[in-house]
C-alpha cells in the first residue's frame, strides 16, 4: 500500500492538472488541497489524510472503522464536518478525494 504522503502528492498533482482552481496551500501548518482558496483535503500531523466531507457524512457507510471525525485539539470537539483516514483505511483515499472535491465545488 502507499504512504499517504505519497498518496496525498498524487492527489495534489492529479486534481492539480484537472482543475486550474486547485491549488497547494496549508491547513493548522500542514500541506494541504485548496480549491478556490478553500481547503478540502490535507495531511495530518498523523499522517492520516484528512477530507473535508461535510457535517452529513456517514462514517458508519464508509466501511472502516479506522475512518473518523478529525479531532486535532485536546480540550475541544472535533471539526465538525472533517474526516481523518489513516492508512488501515487507504483503499478509501481516492473515493473520499473525489467526494471532498465535489463538496467543496457546490
Amino acid at each position: 500500500m502507499d504512504s499517504a504522503n505519497q498518496v496525498f502528492e498524487e492527489l495534489t498533482a492529479a486534481y492539480g492538472a484537472r482543475d486550474p482552481l486547485v491549488k497547494a496551500g496549508k491547513m493548522m501548518s500542514s500541506p494541504a488541497i485548496t480549491w478556490s482558496g478553500k481547503v478540502f483535503i490535507f495531511l495530518s500531523r498523523k499522517n492520516d489524510i484528512v477530507f473535508k466531507l461535510g457535517k452529513g457524512f456517514d462514517v458508519a457507510s464508509a466501511g472502516c472503522a479506522g475512518l473518523v471525525e478529525f479531532n486535532p485539539f485536546k480540550n475541544k470537539g472535533p471539526l465538525r464536518g472533517w474526516f481523518a483516514c489513516p492508512a488501515e483505511c487507504g483503499q478509501l483515499w481516492h473515493s473520499l478525494a473525489e467526494q471532498a472535491y465535489d463538496i467543496i465545488r457546490e
